[in-house]
């Protein structure tokens, strides 16, 4: 009878945190394909001859809305069935899940990256023909990753959703795959970020003539631009970083798992709020 009970008791939390989750997804989703079809109006069929601020606000979206149509898919199934779904299916969301979460990551690492070189080199890094330096490893190495975990038998079912085996300790693969990895770019950026903001300081008080001021201050608009997308990316993927931990050592209380998730699937909105406010200074 306690076991019934329990079930019957988790399936209602289930149900009842999956139908918001879908609600907020799907503002997510709406504001992606605005977004995008904004963007693609405005490359006039030459996307690629777009700034890169623009080519980094479509990809940051496009992974943006893939991630929230997985999570609403996700979300529906869980309403569905009632629960969350178990064996093959798990999987198959799980590396849906992940890689979209994965891309949005190496994609803010990257361009954290480009704005370094920009500010500290003067120079812009190439992505190649049709940006493939940079979609390369951002679709790759998550799924090379997610495929491996897969044919380990690491991605299954937890308490909230679809995703790496929770298990204890820091050799399991929930925290070397998931955790490690968030929290090492969310390190990553913040120190490159520091390092930027401390050199545009020093150099703007060393700059004498008009001209390299000029030059300074685009320089300098186009790294604070970019750097708000990559905030967007700590914001929405920092409560992961810190369940994640938390599932390493013990299991975590069910209110941090629902606020992370929760997180992630807002940034849609946060990042639609930072491109409309890039779109009216440009």
């Amino acid at each position: 009878m306690s076991n019934s009970t329990n079930s019957s008791t988790t399936a209602s939390a289930s149900l009842a945190f999956g139908i918001p989750m879908v609600i907020v997804a799907l503002c997510s989703v709406v504001i992606c394909i605005i977004i995008i079809v904004l963007i693609l109006k405005k490359s006039a069929g030459n996307f690629f001859q777009l700034k890169i601020v623009d080519r980094v606000a479509f990809y940051t979206v496009t992974y943006d809305l893939l991630f929230y149509a997985a999570q609403v898919a996700h979300g529906v199934h869980r309403a569905l069935a009632n629960g969350i779904p178990e064996g093959i299916q798990c999987s198959i969301q799980a590396i849906f899940l992940l890689e979209f979460a994965y891309s949005q990551t190496f994609l803010s690492v990257i361009t954290a990256i480009f704005v370094f070189m920009l500010i500290l080199k003067g120079r812009q890094i190439s992505f190649g023909k049709y940006d493939w330096r940079m979609q390369l490893p951002v679709i790759g190495i998550p799924l090379a990753i997610l495929i491996t975990a897969a044919g380990f038998g690491q991605l299954c079912s937890n308490r909230t959703y679809c995703g790496f085996r929770e298990v204890r300790g820091v050799l399991s693969w929930h925290f070397l795959g998931f955790f490690l990895i968030v929290v090492l770019s969310i390190l990553t950026i913040t120190i490159l970020y520091l390092i930027i903001w401390c050199y545009v300081r020093i150099e703007s008080n060393r700059i004498k003539t008009t001209l390299q001021k000029q030059t300074a201050v685009k320089a300098n608009r186009l790294a604070f631009k970019l750097s708000l997308f990559v905030l967007v990316y700590v914001v929405q993927f920092g409560g992961n970083a810190v369940e994640g931990l938390w599932i390493s050592i013990s299991e975590p209380p069910l209110s941090l798992r629902y606020a992370s998730v929760v997180a992630s699937v807002t940034g849609g909105i946060l990042n639609g709020i930072v491109y409309f406010a890039i779109r009216r200074t440009t």
